[in-house]
């Protein structure tokens, strides 16, 4: 060991020596800086890779502890981010350097020196720090793991403050910073058939390939979205307070939509984005075209769009514009549907009273006769469905002839019974007259207290 590589090496200790967690930032820098100089001198001096790789180890103490004192939020004063980017580059050669060293002595803390240079990947506030950031990866190109392993640090990093950006609703900014992924790829030359065939760890690979798999799902979203947005603008512009509609703005926002729909179905993208667009569109459809014959095309519009809604949960979409918009648009086609059912099944049944008359007309003799012969009739030639015959109608019936019929009123009810087939609607027209004439002789009884007409 030199007299001067020794010299130098303590007065570098006599300054690293001073600092003090607790003490004004300032003055720690003041001190580990003047140690930074005198270590680097103790290295070059150095007669031994042990004595530079003891030295090395120093300097790497004290660039961990400058960092460290430095204040990230103040990195816009000039001079404060002039030295962080200095001494982070620094830090990350010094890094490699000792990643070499430890190899040479035998060591083994290879896997020390690369945790600690992701760390600071890691760490470094990207916007700051710049293209700085690929000079310090640089300093690994020789150890293949490490090199790569910081690359996939990076593109994580940059996804990270992406992902930031787009969830405070800054969406075209975070757009531009993923990409910065893909960047990368071309930058290092990482499309996938080379990186499977990098003699590299399948954890290092997968994350690679996961932030590109997950920055090109948000470019995709992101551009649905604006896509949403631009709908949205052209839909607003359009139905503002005027005489007429400005249709071609209406046309402009259904294309925009349908585009959005596209990009979301194509990626399969997110859910309530989807729901979003099959609820604007059907809006547009309905409510502006007044378009009656696409109604079935508007219903599964609207169908999917609160189904789409109804699974985000437990998020409640109960207050969103495009839920409410399509959740009334799909009531009031059930309630046309229902009234189309009602006035189809009206006209079913004066057509089939007509064709059958006689079926109706014996209906009513029976029940003229007598309320009791009427029951006794149907049960035996119309019986409910699982009704098994009895042999004692007369005394239930006179027992308590009210809740008699009323159980009949529940057991004829027309919803109990189908009617697809031709035979299950000529059947369900009988019930359904059956169900009206029970249901009168109940409210006779109730208006008359039970007592028999």
């Amino acid at each position: 060991m030199s007299d001067l590589f020794k010299k130098k090496r303590e007065e570098g200790l006599v300054f690293l020596n001073k600092y003090d967690k607790n003490t004004f930032n300032l003055v720690n820098e003041k001190n580990l800086s003047k140690a930074i100089p005198l270590f680097q001198e103790s290295i070059y001096l150095a007669t031994t890779d042990e004595e530079k790789y003891e030295s090395s180890k120093l300097l790497q103490d004290t660039l961990d502890k400058l960092i460290l004192g430095i204040e990230k939020d103040k990195l816009h004063h000039e001079d404060i981010h002039r030295n962080y980017v200095y001494y982070t580059t620094k830090l990350m050669e010094v890094l490699s350097n000792n990643m070499k060293y430890s190899q040479i002595v035998n060591d083994t803390k290879e896997d020390f020196y690369s945790s600690n240079a992701i760390n600071v990947i890691r760490e470094i506030p990207l916007k700051d720090i710049g293209q700085s950031v690929y000079e310090m990866i640089d300093y690994f190109k020789g150890f293949t793991q490490t090199y790569y392993s910081l690359i996939g640090t990076l593109m994580r990093h940059y996804f990270i403050d992406a992902f930031k950006l787009y969830d405070s609703g800054k969406i075209v900014q975070s757009k531009n910073i993923f990409y910065t992924a893909f960047d990368i790829q071309v930058k290092y030359e990482l499309e996938p058939k080379k990186l499977d065939e990098l003699n590299i760890d399948k954890l290092t690979k997968d994350e690679i390939k996961d932030v590109l798999d997950s920055s090109n799902y948000y470019i995709k979203r992101i551009d649905a979205q604006i896509e949403i947005d631009k709908g949205d603008k052209y839909l607003k512009e359009g139905l503002l307070e005027k005489e007429e509609i400005d249709m071609d703005d209406i046309a402009d926002a259904l294309t925009c939509y349908r585009n959005a729909l596209n990009e979301i179905g194509k990626n399969k993208l997110d859910i309530e984005l989807e729901a979003i667009c099959y609820s604007n569109i059907a809006y547009i459809m309905h409510r502006v075209y007044k378009n009656k014959k696409k109604k079935q095309k508007i219903k599964e519009y609207v169908t999917q769009a609160v189904n789409l809604g109804l699974s985000l949960a437990p998020k409640n979409v109960g207050k969103e514009k495009w839920y409410i918009n399509a959740a009334n648009i799909l009531q009031e086609i059930r309630n046309e549907e229902e009234k189309e059912e009602e006035r189809n099944d009206d006209k079913y049944r004066e057509e089939l009273k007509k064709k059958k008359e006689g079926i109706f007309k014996e209906l009513y003799e029976k029940k003229d006769e007598s309320n009791l012969t009427f029951i006794k009739f149907i049960l035996e030639k119309y019986p409910y469905k699982g009704y098994k015959p009895k042999k004692n109608i007369d005394e239930e019936y006179t027992k308590d002839n009210k809740n008699f019929i009323r159980t009949l009123v529940v057991k004829y009810h027309p919803d109990r019974y189908p009617k697809s087939t031709e035979e299950e609607k000529e059947h369900y027209v009988i019930i359904h007259e059956i169900s009206s004439i029970l249901n009168n002789m109940f409210s006779i009884y109730e208006d008359m207290n039970g007592k028999e007409p």
